[in-house]
């Protein structure tokens, strides 16, 4: 099972090369500066800005706050380069990374993808005034393949229907006012048990690898299913649990054991099931990449919708271009992104200038 996807995105003029994760949960593009001086910022490869020609200084300082990480950066306006095609948009490049949240990652940066709090930080606004695209849609499709580190792909401007059937697709509308993917999540169930949220809010978080829920309903989850408070089960019984079943807009959206389940040793595995931290916003479940990874998922900016679109058995293996922007994604199936996503990325918070 993968638990990090991340792409390539040049900066500036000539181009210097990131890998960056492409978050639906924050909104904003950064990378390390060269006068970072951090451990997370030293082990990466960081912008150094007078070596670009088209680097634009906007004097400004922002601050991107995670459940328990952070970063510090200048803003500046500056050439992108992404899935071929270029354009003139803001990025952040980090002079802070404190805390060990992204030590042990295998990207640079991160390029937010949320619905945006500034339409100026939305790589999709920017695309759409720049004509690259002509929709404001994201589509993924995340590989589970433990054996690859090729793992899926990303399209901006619309999505690719080799990947799923288009007359089983349902779209979930995102709560009114929301700056993030928000909707409604009815309840969850295994086995007999239901477990009521009274319409509980949720998020579809690209950025986070596993499935956060509160804590008492992730314990609820795991004695249902026979797994221990921290997690852990014997892999021989993997097969024999449960099915887990999320009901959203009235639909199933099923979870096998081999969806929720990770084998980190060839007798150990632990289940993707963690307990939400603290409180975000009135957020109660996020559902990461081990949800993601089961559907084709759409992010519709225009329409302020989601869709998981069943998978096809056979997907294909070559990229019909087509007008629109894809960015092939790698990945990174070890045990050490598994527990950095799941104890320090999370959720993006809040952008403050």
């Amino acid at each position: 099972m993968n638990m990090q996807y991340y792409g390539d995105v040049c900066i500036g003029t000539p181009p210097q090369l990131f890998s960056v994760i492409f978050d639906t949960g924050s909104s904003l593009l950064w990378v390390p500066s060269n006068s970072c001086d951090s451990p997370a910022c030293l082990k990466s490869r960081r912008f150094v800005r007078r070596n670009s020609k088209t680097y634009e200084p906007l004097d400004k300082i922002v601050s991107v706050f995670y459940l328990k990480s952070s970063v510090k950066g200048l803003l500046a306006r500056e050439q992108i380069q992404l899935g071929g095609v270029s354009y003139k948009g803001i990025f952040a490049e980090a002079i802070q990374e404190p805390g060990e949240g992204f030590l042990g990652a295998h990207f640079d940066g991160i390029m937010g993808m949320s619905l945006p709090e500034q339409d100026q930080y939305s790589i999709l606004s920017v695309m759409v005034q720049q004509n690259l695209v002509k929709r404001k849609i994201i589509s993924f499709y995340l590989k589970r393949n433990l054996t690859e580190n090729q793992g899926g792909l990303m399209m901006i401007g619309g999505w690719d229907e080799n990947y799923f059937s288009a007359n089983n697709i349902s779209y979930i509308p995102v709560n009114q006012n929301a700056t993030k993917w928000e909707f409604t999540l009815d309840n969850v169930r295994v086995k007999n048990i239901t477990l009521s949220c009274n319409r509980c809010v949720a998020i579809a978080d690209t950025g986070s690898s596993v499935i956060f829920g509160p804590p008492k309903d992730i314990i609820k989850i795991q004695q249902t299913l026979g797994i221990n408070q921290e997690g852990f089960i014997d892999c021989k019984i993997r097969e024999k649990l449960e099915a887990v079943h999320f009901v959203i807009g009235n639909k199933l959206y099923t979870l096998k054991p081999s969806d929720y389940i990770m084998q980190i040793s060839p007798q150990v595995c632990i289940s993707v099931f963690f307990e939400m931290p603290r409180p975000i916003g009135g957020i109660m479940w996020i559902l990461g990449d081990a949800f993601l990874a089961k559907f084709y998922t759409i992010f519709d900016f225009e329409q302020k919708r989601i869709a998981f679109a069943t998978l096809k058995t056979n997907v294909p293996h070559q990229i019909e271009k087509d007008g629109n922007v894809y960015c092939g994604l790698g990945s990174s199936n070890t045990l050490n992104s598994f527990l950095l996503f799941s104890l320090f990325l999370t959720q993006f918070l809040s952008i403050s200038i």
